[in-house]
């Protein structure tokens, strides 16, 4: 997220470089402000994709841990319990 936030203020500050080297009509001030949205704009994407894999990761962890946790619940309370629609095998006495 830290990451993403500073693409973000590159992004905003080649913004401005551009907007006054346009005023000016400096075009070698132009140029660098496009680079400078170009590396702002491929960081701000990459962050994005890592943020989403992570996301997806955690939330294939969450499910994880749900089945695993209403699996101990069964096996603790001696009863037929469902994982993914299958039934839990009771705790043997």
């Amino acid at each position: 997220m830290q990451e993403q936030e500073t693409a973000k203020q590159l992004i905003n500050e080649a913004t401005l470089k551009l907007s006054a080297s346009l005023k000016k009509t400096d075009m070698a001030g132009a140029k660098v402000a496009q680079v400078m949205l170009s590396a702002g704009n491929e960081k701000l994407q990459e962050t994005s994709t890592q943020l989403s894999l992570i996301r997806d990761e955690k939330q294939k962890c969450q499910r994880k841990l749900a089945k695993l946790e209403n699996k101990e619940r069964g096996y603790h309370a001696g009863v037929n319990v469902l994982v993914n629609g299958e039934p839990v095998a009771k705790k043997q006495k």
